[in-house]
This record gives structure tokens, sequence and C-alpha cells, in this order.
């Protein structure tokens, strides 16, 4: 990644991020000469040369030298933009801090739990950069961006998991207890847990910067339709689509941005009812829909018989969610 992308990095707007100059190229400087000069380093010659070497060590260092590669080969994005999505990933869920807590706490665990936790993180990220190469702005500063998601983000973090319902707890709950048995406290694993969420917490977030909700209700209604659509066994399956074929995880990728603009439409839907609480708002957003829940439910039961779940099935379940949501409801009269 660092042979290949540097040049184009370099060249890129990107490197005059004013986020990347107070990151990389300030905190290059010894503090009493960035402060004497804060004006001039800015302008500095070899500015974008010194914020993108410090950036590329950063990320291979944490990530791995084929992280920028996979995300581009599974997303189908270029090398600038997977490099702006990992930035802006890094700093809302702040993955050095994390990594610096694991290999610190690591020093009387050993290696296994620092790994297992590292690979935990490395999930996180790769899951909030796929969702920052198509959610955020490219031709905003990626410093606004960051402080928009950023407090929203921790907050949800800290109480999220109260909201799962079934197959979404579970998996929480899954990977909890799996984390626990390899990081070295509590507080860590469940840390990590919530970071493996860190996609839908950004859903949650956009959803209510377009809406005017508050963010706890956003969420409540995000994962309220885990009890009637099992988007958990959607997005597994998905993501065990392998990366051998790269038009397989392409046509993956689609059917995942799918999955998730059809859960941002009903979540609307939900949203849009102020008048019904959570389980009559559920059944609320049955009426008017009622065939095309039927014929969801058919499929998903269908699902269920196969050995295992490959494009043409999850592309026919997937499609049949959008029609669902597509559908206008009762709630829309």
């Amino acid at each position: 990644m660092a042979v290949l992308h540097r040049d184009a990095l370099e060249a890129s707007p990107l490197a005059d991020d004013p986020y990347l100059t107070e990151h990389f190229l300030l905190s290059y400087f010894p503090a009493s000469i960035a402060h004497e000069f804060a004006s001039d380093i800015p302008r500095h010659g070899l500015r974008r040369e010194l914020v993108v070497t410090r950036l590329v060590n950063e990320l291979v260092d944490l990530m791995g030298s084929t992280f920028i590669f996979r995300l581009m080969r599974s997303h189908g994005a270029q090398a600038v933009d997977a490099v702006r999505a990992w930035i802006f990933a890094e700093g809302v869920l702040d993955v050095v801090e994390q990594a610096e807590s694991l290999r610190s706490g690591a020093e009387n665990q050993g290696a296994q739990a620092e790994l297992a936790g590292l690979i935990a993180l490395e999930s996180a990220a790769r899951r909030a950069c796929g969702w920052a190469i198509v959610g955020i702005d490219p031709n905003a500063p990626l410093g606004d961006q960051i402080a928009r998601f950023k407090p929203g983000f921790q907050s949800l973090c800290g109480q999220f998991e109260t909201m799962l319902a079934d197959d979404e707890r579970e998996r929480f709950e899954r990977s909890y207890r799996d984390l626990r048995s390899a990081v070295y406290t509590e507080q860590m694993a469940l840390g990590l847990a919530r970071l493996g969420f860190a996609d839908h917490l950004l859903n949650v977030l956009s959803l209510g910067f377009e809406t005017g909700a508050p963010p706890e209700r956003c969420a409540r209604a995000y994962f309220a339709l885990g009890d009637i659509i099992e988007f958990a066994a959607l997005e597994a399956a998905l993501e065990a689509i392998g990366m051998e074929d790269r038009w397989e995880r392409l046509l993956a990728e689609d059917l995942g941005a799918e999955l998730r603009d059809a859960r941002l439409a009903l979540c609307r839907a939900l949203l849009a009812d102020r008048e019904a609480g959570r389980p009559d708002a559920l059944h609320r957003l049955r009426a008017g829909r009622e065939r095309q829940f039927d014929a969801m439910a058919e499929v998903m039961n269908d699902l269920r018989t196969l050995p295992s779940l490959g494009l043409p099935a999850l592309s026919v379940a997937i499609r049949t969610l959008a029609r669902l949501a597509a559908a206008p409801g009762a709630d829309a009269a």
C-alpha cells in the first residue's frame, strides 16, 4: 500500500486537509517549534510528503499492509477514498488509542490476548470504513465530519446493547463472551464488542441528522426492527461470501447497501409514527404492507432450509425486503 499509493495520496487534496495537518504535520515537530511556527508549518515545502508518510506508517502499523487494498477490492473504491474513510473511522472510534490500550495491557497478558483484541479492533475499523466510503462527503473537511459524529457515537456506544433484539442481541453477547475469554479485562471485552456494531451506530447517527430525531430514539427504532426482520442473519451470510471472486464480492457489497437502505427506510417509517410506543409501532408498521411482510417471512423460512446461503438466495431475500421497505404503509397515509 505504501509503495503503490503514496504518490496518489500526495497528489490528492486529502493531503492538505487541516485535520491531517494537525495530526501528522504539527506533531512531527517539537512542541516548542510547532507552537512558535504554527502559521508557517502548514506551508512547509515537504508538508505533503511528511503528512502522507506519517499517515501511511500509522495505518500500516495498526491495520496491516493489505487493509486499504482489501477495502478497495471489496467496496470498489479508489485508494484515496479508502484512506479518507480510514481517517474518519480512526477519528470517530479512537482506533489509535484503543490499540495503545491493548498493547500496554498485553504486557502482563501475553501476545494472544493482544492479537485477539487487535483482530476485533481491525474488524470494527473495517465496518466503520465500509460505512464511511459511501456515508461521508468527500469534499467536506474531515475534522468537521469527525466532530459531527464522534460525540453521538461515544454516547450510543455506552448504552445501545440494551436496545438489541433477538439475533443482534445474540451476536453481541457471543462477541462479548469470545472476547472476554481472550482479552484481559471485562471492560476491554465490552468496549470491543460494542465497536463491532460501529457501522450500525453510524447509520443511527446519520438517520438522526437526517430526521432531526434524538439519537437514542433513532437507535431504539433501528434496533427494534430486529424483532420482526432477521437482519443479523442476512448480514452474516453476506460477510461469509469469499473474497476470491471480485465480482461476487462487489455483488455482496451492493446487496449489503440494499439491505442497509431497506432498514433505514423502515426505520424512517417507525420514526414517523410519533403516537405509538415500540410494540405498537412495530405492529402498525405491518398495516398496508401485509402482503410484503408475508412474502418476506416466506423467503426467510425457505432460507432456513438451505445448507448454506449463496448470492442467488441472498439476492432474492434482500430484494424482497427492499420491496417491503418501498411499499407505502398505513403510516404513509
